[in-house]
């Protein structure tokens, strides 16, 4: 468990590695279904890391979870609000519902979503840093 004030990156980091792994992958339905299994758990942690990350940095307190990437978005950690609320309702859409045409269209979020999680450990990290620096 994290002291107080500190912030575990390694969680979150090992599962962006464990999905860039399948998305290195050829594709296949067993591929796609592991992505998105990934993927899922993926969008968890990106909110429960943003949600310690804004806590220890701008002592900021419980927000609901869009609510924390709007105020990501204005302090500058992540570029652009709109794409983190996509994921959470494709993250949303596989908790509720599971067809073919649903696999597919999450899937296809997957690799922007990669992307722009890797840019959010980055931003938290420079942040951590520069807040304990």
């Amino acid at each position: 468990m994290a002291e107080r004030g500190e912030i575990v990156f390694e969680s979150y980091e090992k599962a962006l590695m464990s999905l860039k792994e399948v998305l290195d992958m050829p594709y296949s339905d067993l591929v796609r279904d592991a992505t998105i299994q990934r993927f899922e758990y993926c969008v968890e942690l990106s909110w429960k890391t943003l949600k310690r990350f804004l806590k220890v940095v701008y002592q900021l307190d419980e927000a609901a979870t869009r609510e924390l990437f709007r105020k990501a978005a204005r302090y500058g950690v992540v570029a652009d609000v709109g794409p983190w609320i996509l994921y959470l309702e494709k993250r949303n859409l596989t908790s509720h519902t599971y067809n073919l045409e649903t696999a597919q269209d999450v899937y296809a979020v997957v690799p922007p979503f990669y992307k722009d999680a890797c840019l959010l450990l980055q931003a938290m990290k420079d942040g951590y840093d520069r807040h304990n620096g």
